[in-house]
């Protein structure tokens, strides 16, 4: 839709600047807008608050009986601040436009009515959520946050079974699944790092062993540092140790069934001891 690509290429973060172009595209265009603000007369200023990049905390209401014609500036402020906040939560344009659609009922008269609104607002949502980096970073970090915070309690629970004799096994357990998890790491970037020199390997290996890799990861997605030397991007590197994150589940399991393995065997074994 070259009307959607043309209305957007201007964007900006200042709404004033977002409004003066995107009427400006509208009088360029009058009959293929026409029947948009026939329906929503101020969805000019829908656009343009849907333009500004921002992280969105929340989803605003708008009257569901409320016509859209008569959409004051506020109300027109809310349903396009919301597109922010849908976006953080989905992963495609097409996704984002079916939530936004179902948050404010009115806009299904866009939809149903006007023919080509659909593909015009899924090509504007598809360049917002390349371009907008927010959701990302909201991602990647609750990401790296809960995976380094996971790190740190099975390190807790690892010193705490060791300091009791009767969870040495379960410790020793628990010490060789997070070993063999590091290991695996290592050796996804050991293939990523292969053309770099010795010190950037040294240095990544690091990383990992430090428990630090979600963190540098998620920096890495965020602000689109790329190696030279590497053979994937970032968010490739990350998809490939999301298994990181996904597999620790499977041994914390463990630590709420540790300390009651070692009384069962002892009850097993001793059946008729009198307790």
């Amino acid at each position: 839709m070259h009307l959607a690509e043309e209305i957007y290429k201007s964007r900006t973060n200042k709404v004033e600047t977002n409004l003066t172009h995107i009427k400006e595209v509208m009088s360029k265009y009058p009959d293929d807008f026409s029947p948009i603000l026939k329906l929503c007369p101020k969805f000019d200023v829908v656009l343009a608050h849907m333009f500004v990049f921002r992280l969105g905390v929340k989803v605003e209401d708008v009257d569901w009986t409320s016509d859209m014609k008569k959409w004051s500036e506020e109300d027109c402020r809310r349903v396009g601040r919301s597109m922010a906040t849908i976006m953080r939560m989905v992963q495609t344009g097409l996704m984002a436009v079916d939530a936004w659609k179902k948050q404010y009922v009115q806009l299904h008269r866009l939809f149903d009515e006007v023919i080509g609104f659909e593909d015009f607002i899924v090509v504007i949502t598809n360049n917002l959520l390349r371009d907008n980096k927010f959701g990302m970073m909201f991602r990647v970090g609750i990401g790296a946050a809960l995976s380094m915070s996971d790190a740190a309690t099975d390190i807790y629970v690892i010193s705490t079974y060791y300091g009791k004799e009767e969870l040495v096994v379960q410790a020793n357990a628990f010490l060789a699944m997070i070993s063999l998890n590091i290991f695996a790491q290592m050796v996804i970037v050991k293939a990523n790092y292969q053309k770099s020199g010795w010190r950037v390997m040294l240095r990544e290996f690091l990383i990992t062993l430090m428990f630090l890799r979600p963190a540098m990861d998620a920096y890495r997605v965020v602000t689109s540092k790329e190696d030279d030397f590497t053979v994937t991007d970032p968010l490739m590197e990350v998809s490939c140790l999301s298994f990181e994150i996904y597999s620790r589940p499977v041994y914390p399991s463990f630590h709420l069934i540790g300390p009651f393995i070692s009384p069962m065997e002892t009850l097993i074994e001793h059946p008729f001891v009198d307790r």
